[in-house]
């Protein structure tokens, strides 16, 4: 098992070089044989097809392009070290909610989730937050009733006036 890794990291610069040479080759053939426009299509996870007109002074560039060859397996560590970032900023500021947010967004995009899913999560935690507002509010509500308050919503009968209070103490140091 170990030679066979070996011999697969050995081949990865080869790998990176032949789709760096067939992205050159690929960009010198588009520039030759540029066409007026381009009808380009992407179809949605939906299922949905979507169609763009694009015309030659809009993809071509006169300083050229640089293909970037990466594996998928760097650009997973890429977006591990992102979120690492965005746990570390997240430490440094708790209380950011648009942060908050944005590291979640991110995270979740890294699951490859189907739109659907991705809806059904952030609704969720929206309505989670939600609630964890109501029970902090109606906890505000209970606690910040002052002693004042307490006192004048409590009846006149059960308050104990000075007097009694008085012979209370004199009672009980009476009998010590």
């Amino acid at each position: 098992m170990g030679k066979a890794n070996e011999r697969t990291i050995g081949m990865a610069k080869f790998y990176r070089l032949s789709w760096y040479e067939f992205a050159k080759k690929w960009q010198a053939l588009m520039d030759a044989n540029a066409p007026k426009t381009i009808k380009l299509f992407k179809v949605s996870r939906s299922g949905k097809g979507h169609q763009k007109v694009v015309i030659k002074s809009d993809w071509k560039s006169e300083q050229g392009y640089e293909p970037i060859v990466r594996s998928t397996s760097e650009q997973e560590t890429e977006n591990l070290k992102g979120i690492q970032k965005f746990q570390f900023i997240l430490s440094q500021f708790p209380n950011n909610l648009a942060l908050r947010k944005i590291a979640q967004k991110r995270e979740l995009e890294m699951l490859d989730l189907t739109p659907e899913e991705l809806k059904e999560v952030e609704e969720a935690e929206e309505q989670a937050q939600r609630l964890i507002e109501q029970q902090s509010q109606a906890q505000g509500a209970v606690t910040s009733v002052s002693p004042m308050q307490q006192q004048m919503s409590t009846p006149q009968s059960q308050t104990p006036s000075d007097a009694e209070d008085v012979a209370r103490m004199v009672q009980e140091l009476a009998t010590i």
